[in-house]
């Protein structure tokens, strides 16, 4: 999406579970649009529990997660977009701790006035864990958006998880 605009956006969420978590955006730039994000959620007095079923937890423990992100695409003087974006995490689970980096390219491709395809490579990048080096689940998509009359949209995914194969969508917008 387009911005004419500088814009900033904050979200505070609370789910169920006592799961809460926030996330900062600030968008700027047309012709190279830019953005930077911060996102993060926890989830706090969580019980601890043994194999063996008691109404009496062993403890508490907590969840946390942190990410940070920059982004930025462009037109490369054709008629398409391109993107790139990099993000650093941070979880923390009980006794663990994991840290990471991850690595999105895209691409917009307009077919035609009315028809629209987009693919995206997305999770390229590593988890470390106590000097462990593991690789993210990848995921490759294939899009299209039809333009209908009174703006309506058909959209169409492909989208291949590696650790679960492919994944075929349909909507309406």
């Amino acid at each position: 999406m387009k911005a004419d605009h500088p814009y900033m956006q904050f979200s505070l969420n609370n789910w169920l579970g006592d799961v809460n978590g926030g996330q900062t955006l600030f968008r700027w730039g047309n012709e190279i649009q830019k953005q930077v994000s911060i996102q993060s959620w926890n989830a706090n007095d969580l019980e601890l529990r043994d194999d063996t079923p008691n109404d009496t937890p062993l403890g508490t423990f907590g969840i946390y997660y942190v990410a940070a992100a920059y982004s930025i695409s462009h037109h490369l003087n054709t008629p398409y977009r391109f993107g790139i974006r990099i993000q650093t995490n941070y979880t923390h689970l009980f006794t663990e701790s994991m840290s990471g980096i991850t690595l999105d390219l895209g691409a917009l491709f307009p077919l035609s006035s009315f028809i629209t395809a987009g693919v995206v490579f997305r999770n390229i990048g590593y988890e470390y864990t106590n000097s462990l080096r593991a690789e993210l689940p990848m995921e490759i998509g294939l899009g299209t958006e039809l333009k209908l009359p009174f703006k309506l949209s058909v959209l169409t995914d492909a989208i291949y998880l590696s650790e679960k194969g492919t994944d075929i969508r349909l909507g309406i917008r």
